[in-house]
């Protein structure tokens, strides 16, 4: 009799409410599917960064696209699986967050890839051979979000804190723009997108006056 009371109880467990017995497992396994250790600390991080829970695991794979850094799929039903491109394993913490943020937002916040770019307008302290200080005025353009395409081979450079700030707080508040920006362009492809932030990036290697401008203290 008590055998078959807990035949009737497991059977509860896999079928209530037409709940999957993955959902359930989900919830007793630590919190969540095992993750390879590299990105405990960064799940830990994104789960007190957006009040959210992760139950899916994220772990480095070689089943990505050749033509990607990592991807956030449906493994089995219910059980999604972010994949890091297995090469990755050599890359800083810091690019490895942004790589597993870009993702979670992907299949944790339900975010597209972003074609947003920004403006913003640096000024920069130069002394002149006659002893002269110019103070040069460059306008330089960012994707305005981590769900640009190709994250890590972007962000790869070193970001300052508040730039960081800003990716990390429109993750969740999708299509803010930092305060201090001076223009900003939405487009709807990455062709698009990434033929602006080209033609601007090279206008600013070439000192162009549609870019830089400056005057004489």
């Amino acid at each position: 009799m008590l055998q078959k009371i807990k035949i009737i109880i497991f059977s509860l467990l896999m079928t209530a409410c037409g709940a999957d017995i993955n959902d359930y497992w989900n919830g007793i396994i630590n919190g969540r599917l095992p993750s390879d250790e590299e990105f405990n600390s960064i799940i830990k991080d994104f789960e007190k960064k957006y009040h959210t829970k992760i139950y899916m695991p994220v772990i480095f794979s070689d089943d990505v696209p050749s033509d990607a850094s990592g991807i956030c799929i449906m493994q089995n039903k219910n059980i999604w699986t972010v994949k890091i491109k297995n090469t990755y394993r050599k890359r800083s913490k810091e690019d490895l967050k942004l790589l597993v943020f870009h993702e979670l937002g992907h299949c944790a916040l339900n975010r597209e890839h972003s074609f947003k770019l920004y403006a913003k307008v640096f000024e920069v302290l130069m002394e002149t051979s006659d002893g002269r200080i110019i103070v040069l005025h460059n306008k330089l353009i960012y994707p305005n979000s981590l769900m640009w395409p190709n994250t890590v081979s972007f962000f790869a450079t070193k970001l300052d804190k508040n730039l960081k700030n800003h990716y990390f707080h429109e993750l969740n508040h999708e299509g803010q723009i930092p305060e201090d920006a001076v223009e900003e362009y939405d487009f709807s492809t990455q062709e698009e997108a990434q033929e602006k932030l080209s033609s601007v990036l090279k206008l600013t290697e070439e000192n162009n006056e549609e870019n830089c401008s400056f005057h004489t203290l």
